[in-house]
Parts: structure tokens; C-alpha cells; sequence
């Protein structure tokens, strides 16, 4: 929790009360009410639609009406998918590439297209978590594509990997769907493009 408070807002704020900036009245988030929202956000990821916070914070003052870090709970749809989004993820994906750092790892990825004709590609890593003495498989992220060309697809994940850290160079293997964009050649060829290996298919 320590790390993921340290992604939120650096200005705000260690106490309840109020601070000025130019004479304008400034309210201040203590670090409870800001752990408490990322606590019921990471909730909301992992077993419910977002649109249940909503409800959910509001029920959880009604339980709980002296207590002060829920009276000050301000969490509705849009700041949980914010925190969800910029906080949450961007954390654990920072520990998980620091996890890998530079060992080898391979990667599960699947290219699909919602009901607005816009086309995504998800990404799953998978490696060897040292730590836990056992094979790990995590969501890495998600990014959208113009035209799902193996040519295409290839540069945006080689463009996502250099985003997140991690090095293109130790990527062993990569797992599809079985989608022919995903095993032309062509794809494989610009992957390893300026690599120092193959990569594996599977």
C-alpha cells in the first residue's frame, strides 16, 4: 500500500484540515481516507462492475457514520476508474517488471475488437517469480491499434514493452490464440527484429 500511495497526488497531504495556495481554500486528503479509497478501488476491480462504488460508499458511511475516515470517503465511478487506472495498475505493473528485472519471460497476447469496431491488444507476462519459487502469470496491460497487421501488432508491443521497462532482448516465447496475424512470419520477424535471439511460438 506504501507504494501505491506514493503514485497519488504528492501535494496532498497529510492531514484532514485545510491548506491555502494563493488565498484559495484548498481541502486536504489525509493518507487514511486516500488508502481507504484504493482499498475499496482494488475491491472494485478484482470482484464487482465499477459502477457499484457508487452505491458501495455510500453504504459503507451509513454503516459507519461516526467514523472519519469514511465520513470523508468521496468515491464514485470516475475517480475509482481513475485510481484503478493510474494508481493501481500502473503500481503492481511497476512490481512486476521489477520482478522480472532482467530475467527471461515470455508472453500471452490476444488481439480483439469491441463492439465500437476499435481494436485492442492484452497482454499477459509470464516468468519466473524468484520470490515465490514458482511460474507467475500476470496482466500486463492493454493498448489499441490502428489495423491488426502483423506488422502493426509487432511494433506495438515491442513500443509497450520499452514503455513499462521491460527488456525485449529477454523475451523467450509467446503464446496466441492461434490468430494467423499473431504467427505469420512477419510478426515473428519484426519482434526479434535487433535482438540478440529467437523466440519461441507456442
Amino acid at each position: 500500500m506504501e507504494s501505491i500511495l506514493k503514485n497519488t497526488n504528492p501535494n496532498g497531504i497529510t492531514d484532514c484540515g485545510q491548506s491555502t495556495l494563493n488565498n484559495v481554500p484548498i481541502i486536504t486528503i489525509s493518507n487514511e481516507v486516500k488508502e481507504a479509497e484504493i482499498n475499496l478501488a482494488a475491491y472494485i476491480a478484482v470482484h464487482c462492475s465499477i459502477r457499484s462504488i457508487d452505491h458501495l460508499s455510500e453504504v459503507i458511511k451509513t454503516i459507519f457514520p461516526e467514523n472519519k475516515i469514511a465520513e470523508r470517503i468521496k468515491l464514485h465511478l470516475t475517480k475509482c476508474s481513475m485510481i484503478i487506472k493510474h494508481v493501481i495498475e500502473k503500481t503492481l505493473r511497476s512490481e512486476i517488471v521489477k520482478r522480472i528485472g532482467n530475467s527471461y519471460y515470455s508472453l500471452i497476447i490476444n488481439e480483439s475488437t469491441d463492439v465500437s469496431t476499435i481494436k485492442y491488444m492484452c497482454l499477459c507476462v509470464r516468468y519466473f517469480d524468484v520470490d515465490a519459487k514458482k511460474i507467475a502469470t500476470h496482466y500486463s496491460g492493454i493498448f489499441v491499434v490502428e489495423r491488426a497487421t502483423a506488422e502493426i501488432l509487432a511494433d506495438g508491443i515491442k513500443d509497450f514493452l520499452n514503455d513499462i521497462g521491460l527488456n525485449l532482448n529477454r523475451l523467450s516465447g509467446r503464446g496466441t490464440d492461434g490468430a494467423s496475424n499473431l504467427w505469420r512470419k512477419s510478426f515473428r520477424l519484426h519482434i526479434i527484429k535487433g535482438r540478440n535471439s529467437t523466440i519461441r511460438t507456442g
